[in-house]
């Protein structure tokens, strides 16, 4: 029996098994942290225009520390911390976030504000427009009729317990966190507008049937009248 050929693809490109030395090992399975999507990263990195490095220590005059015990001397020091959530236009008693946390319902309804609505505040790793669209289906719902929120104090238990797959992948954020699974919250709001569409047509089924006895009950009271005629 022949022995298996070694996969060509794997032997020609040895370093695309692994990543850069220089990179610290994750404490996460791929793909559970937020992805850095850029097709120029890589290469420079392994160029060596771009060193990563661990965690910073403390930094010292024009020295920065590492916590794996390195040092360098750094001319500028980039803090990317992203974007600060801010509703300047509205009190804050109508809306107010603590860094990531904006307590919403659903990720878009403040409890004890019923029509309005916040799309889009959500921070979902592998694009936000699919979330958008789900999240817009689920407000024209909510805005119609067919899908009836809540009493606030049941809004406010569900804020506090994010979906599953969000607390299992992000554990240190807090349910209040804009930082959810895509997936697992999509499959919440589709869920939602399922269990509408399904009270509307119990619903619409109850009033056709009331509207058919209505009509029967007129039927045999305009016999009953001619009749007695």
């Amino acid at each position: 029996m022949a022995a298996a050929e070694p996969d060509l693809r794997l032997a020609r490109y040895p370093r695309a098994r692994s990543a850069p030395s220089s990179w610290p090992l994750p404490a996460h399975r791929p793909v559970e942290g937020i992805p850095i999507v850029s097709s120029e990263l890589l290469p420079a990195v392994r160029r060596g225009d771009v060193v990563a490095k661990p965690a910073i220590g403390q930094l010292s005059g024009s020295s920065v520390h590492f916590m794996d015990g390195s040092e360098e001397r750094i001319d500028r020091i980039v803090y990317a911390t992203g974007y600060r959530i801010s509703f300047p236009y509205l009190s804050s008693l109508m809306a107010s976030a603590d860094g990531r946390d904006l307590p919403l319902y659903r990720r878009m309804v403040r409890p004890g504000l019923p029509g309005l609505y916040f799309a889009g505040f959500v921070d979902a790793p592998g694009g936000l427009l699919p979330v958008v669209e789900t999240q817009g289906q689920w407000i024209a719902a909510a805005i119609t009729g067919q899908l009836r929120l809540p009493p606030p104090e049941r809004m406010w238990q569900a804020i506090e317990q994010a979906e599953p797959r969000t607390r299992e992948r992000f554990p240190d954020e807090t349910p209040r966190s804009v930082r959810c699974d895509p997936h697992a919250y999509r499959r919440l709001l589709h869920a939602d507008l399922r269990r509408a569409r399904r009270t509307t047509l119990m619903r619409n089924g109850r009033v056709f049937r009331i509207a058919n006895a209505v009509s029967l009950l007129k039927v045999h009271a305009r016999a009953r009248i001619a009749d007695s005629a």
